[in-house]
């Protein structure tokens, strides 16, 4: 058989090319109208699995996990029983003999029976095209390796919180006599709540079970090894134990205790050589926990702890020792006196219950500042102020409650820090998007230089009692991961809540201000609290309305207007409360009105309605401000749109969202160029979103700045590599290039990430006929673009400006500016873009297009004169 990679000519017999190790097993695959159909395809070199394969005919892969020795891991969608899970891919040479897949089979047989909080399950083993494959759950979060690489030392309290939840897992373990015999950091998953699993049981031994390894072979890390299996003996329960002592060791000094330059000399430490005790790398460290660890690293496997049960039983009590030791001032160093450190929090925390309004904050009256919990300091010197701008980050809290309305009403906190802050004049404010993309790279390390290195970042956590609040708030230096600042607050509630945020996130500020601002902050006055209650109504309408604009039933809609309208009911002055409804209606409008429902007038009254009671309440709010604009703008009046956005930047010239809306509401109306100026603020303000460098290089492209908006489009791609969107535009600014290679792969790209709604069926067909054009392919692209539905899109009429049919694309050009922004409120062909695609080069001597782009010119320099100024 000849190796489709290498053409090397195999045994027919061979799995696997005996050359090039590539897969020689045909696997189901598609055919492209692009594209001349192959009569196999075969998995890639090394079993690489694609984003949005469906593998062994049920899972569909999301993204790769990470691999190791045994194989690759992968995140799946598991169609059968539609869940999330991990998928573990093995590598050929580890499976090729039969008594070692026998072996699996009977070690996940095995590991199966362990049914525990700190143990991840194992599901099944399963073979497909000859390739076997471990199925387990899914459990987001990062390793306990890269905790302690990125975090250093970990706090005395966390390390002994991990170390517990590790014992309890290894107690159900070794219950049912299963070892681990390669527990290490590498495999104890912390979860987003910080709950410890223990991975890959489904390679342990059963401590019953004789033979798996032949006599004096080693198996197992080097580092965490214990002394018998450096000698290749049998093992049993105290095998853990020794890796559970290094593992601790690690923790607590950011180090183990056995490294060398090669696994020989790492091995022969292990046998002979006494570890150095963690007190002498970390004098902070209690003396009973120096203890506990070095008894797990005894030699002699009876000397140390026989079972789990003894060990968890140590760390109780020295859990207890620590937290009695910390509530009496202590003297500490400075390293140890750090909070702990936020890589290790950020893990746990969660997306806020909605992506809410901009300016949630706004009703916020200045108070006293609370009562702290005095708390030592770090060492840090805090730069000298400059008159630069200076970057904040405030990821979301983690909120700790037993009550669930609490956790709904604090969830919201972060946007009011955030807001707060951005009233001081020397901050640039990072806003959601950019925080939770910030929060995602912090979870992956492959992702963290992503992170620019001038940004400070506020974390912290919200722990809610009977009726008092405590906040732990932290301000962060990414480029030297040193605190700048840390501070606790303690509130009482008193039945209001919202007046104990009112009063830290005040208290936030002013500390922040005192930092960097140089008194430039400015408090929001004469704005009342709302009702509790009303918050409530209002928060759970919000994540109704953001799920109905991503496209579910429109019985969200309904649930999300019925939820707005009771908290109006309950606080009739709850100005947001108004926006919102403002704000879902409009998202009904335009859908209503793409759909030609006649109903979509009465849907655009109802918002006009709610934002103008939203501007009754409070005329100093941005985000009214813009609301209003974009009422206008649906009703084709784009002078009072303009003053409206015009005012809303007035008012917050900083807000990624204002700028935004700006940055639309000039695009849509033609005015790309002008536009652009907006989205790069947007992008300033908030670097980490998607929708302002997709727009962005949308604005560019018309106006000929082809790698400029290359640039965007390929951020924006890396912000969401799965947006069906972004291929779409990116295609079409390739194809544009004359980029046709690599337009064909995004072309692909499209076909085979399998569209999803009917809108998307066609825009692939569609972009598909222009490539067709383009490489002169006439039949294929008339036959894509026969029937097409919406014959004014940019892709329908390049298409027919390249096959000659001039008549044709002149229809669609005056069809898209007269009748474009009633269809999909938008401006299709503003006189740069004419001018500048060269694919209407074919149209430059037609006299209907001359008159097109002579019109089109007097609209443009119309409109600049009219709104170039906002």
């Amino acid at each position: 058989m000849k190796c489709p990679k290498c053409h090397f000519e195999n045994t027919g017999t061979s799995r696997y090319c005996a050359d090039c190790g590539t897969s020689l097993t045909p696997v189901p695959g598609s055919h492209s109208p692009l594209s001349p159909p192959t009569e196999t395809q075969t998995l890639p070199p090394f079993f690489e699995l694609e984003t949005g394969t469906l593998f062994a005919e049920r899972y569909q892969v999301i993204e790769k996990l990470g691999m190791g020795g045994m194989g690759r891991v992968y995140k799946v969608y598991d169609t059968k029983i539609r869940e999330k899970i991990a998928l573990k891919l093995l590598k050929p040479e580890i499976t090729f003999e039969e008594k070692t897949v026998e072996r699996f089979r009977s070690e996940i047989r095995l590991a199966r029976r362990i049914a525990h909080k700190n143990v991840c399950r194992m599901f099944d083993w399963g073979e497909f095209s000859h390739l076997f494959f471990i199925t387990m759950e899914y459990v987001p979060g990062e390793n306990l390796k890269n905790v302690i690489r990125m975090s250093g030392p970990l706090h005395v309290n966390k390390a002994v919180q991990y170390a517990k939840q590790i014992c309890e897992g290894l107690v159900e373990a070794h219950r049912w006599d299963v070892v681990h015999r390669d527990l290490k950091p590498h495999n104890i998953m912390i979860d987003p709540i910080g709950t410890v699993r223990i991975m890959d049981f489904g390679i342990a031994r059963s401590v019953q079970t004789k033979g798996w390894t032949g006599e004096g072979i080693a198996v197992g890390t080097p580092e965490y090894m214990s002394p018998e299996q450096a000698e290749g003996q049998d093992v049993d329960k105290r095998t853990d134990i020794y890796s559970l002592g290094i593992i601790l060791y690690e923790m607590i000094t950011g180090k183990v205790p056995f490294e060398g330059e090669t696994t020989l000399s790492i091995l022969r430490k292990q046998e002979f050589e006494p570890p150095i005790p963690p007190r002498e790398w970390n004098p902070q460290i209690p003396e009973s926990l120096n203890r506990l660890i070095l008894k797990c690293l005894e030699k002699k496997k009876e000397r140390r702890y026989q079972n789990a049960e003894e060990v968890l039983s140590e760390l109780g009590s020295i859990g207890t020792t620590v937290l009695k030791a910390q509530k009496t001032p202590s003297r500490k160093t400075a390293k140890s006196i750090l909070p702990p450190h936020p890589s290790r929090l950020w893990r746990r925390l969660g997306i806020s219950l909605a992506v809410l309004v901009l300016a949630a904050g706004g009703y916020f009256l200045l108070r006293p500042k609370p009562s702290k919990i005095p708390e030592e300091k770090s060492a840090v010197e805090i730069p000298a102020k400059t008159t630069t701008k200076i970057s904040v980050a405030v990821l979301p809290f983690i909120i700790k409650s037993q009550d669930q309305n609490q956790t709904d009403l604090w969830g919201n906190f972060v946007e009011d820090i955030r807001t707060m802050l951005n009233r001081i004049g020397r901050l640039n404010v990072l806003w959601k998007y950019s925080c939770e993309s910030i929060q995602e790279s912090l979870r992956r390390p492959d992702r963290i230089g992503n992170i620019p290195r001038d940004i400070k970042i506020i974390e912290g956590d919200v722990t809610i009692g009977k009726d008092t609040v405590r906040i732990h708030v932290r301000l962060m230096d990414i480029n030297t991961q040193s605190y700048l600042w840390s501070e606790k607050y303690d509130e009482k509630l008193e039945n209001d809540s919202l007046a104990a945020q009112d009063k830290i996130v005040d208290a936030i500020a002013q500390q922040v201000n005192t930092l960097f601002g140089e008194g430039t902050f400015q408090s929001s006055e004469n704005i009342k609290t709302p009702i509790i209650k009303a918050v409530l109504f209002f928060r759970r309408g919000k994540e109704l309305e953001n799920k109905y604009r991503l496209g579910s039933p429109l019985e969200d809609f309904q649930k999300a207007v019925d939820l707005y309208k009771n908290a109006i009911e309950l606080d009739p002055d709850y100005w947001q409360a108004y926006v919102g409804l403002g704000m879902v209606y409009e998202a009904r409008y335009v859908q209503a009105k793409q759909a030609n429902d006649p109903s979509a007038k009465d849907y655009l009254a109802t918002m006009i309605r709610n934002y103008q009671e939203a501007y009754a309440k409070n005329n100093s709010s941005a985000e009214v401000w813009a609301g209003l604009g974009w009422s206008y703008f649906h009703q084709e009046d784009f002078d009072n749109a303009y003053a409206g956005f015009k005012k809303a930047l007035e008012l917050d010239s900083n807000s990624p969202d204002v700028n935004f809306s700006a940055g639309a509401f000039l695009r849509s109306i033609g005015l790309d160029e002008k536009a652009l100026k907006y989205y790069q603020q947007a992008i300033d303000h908030d670097p980490l979103n998607y929708d302002s460098y997709s727009s962005a290089a949308l604005c560019a492209m018309y106006n000929g700045k082809y790698q400029k908006a290359s640039t965007f489009m390929k951020k924006a791609l890396e912000l969401d590599p799965d947006s069906f969107q972004a291929h779409l535009h990116y295609a079409r600014l390739l194809i544009i290039m004359k980029n046709l290679k690599d337009a064909e792969s995004e072309v692909l790209w499209l076909e085979k990430s399998q569209p999803k709604t009917p809108d998307q069926t066609n825009r692939w067909k569609q972009i598909s006929a222009w490539l067709f054009a383009a490489r002169g392919e006439r039949e294929k692209s008339l036959a894509l673009i026969k029937d097409a539905d919406k014959p004014y899109r940019y892709e329908v009429t390049s298409t027919h400006s390249l096959l000659g049919m001039t008549k044709e694309a002149v229809r669609n050009i005056k069809l898209g500016n007269e009748h474009g922004f009633q269809l999909i409120q938008d401006y299709m062909y503003p006189y740069p873009f004419l001018i500048s695609n060269p694919y209407f080069d074919n149209l430059r001597n037609d006299r209907d297009f001359q008159a097109v782009v002579k019109k089109e010119k007097a609209k443009f320099d119309e409109k600049t004169k009219k709104y170039g100024g906002l």
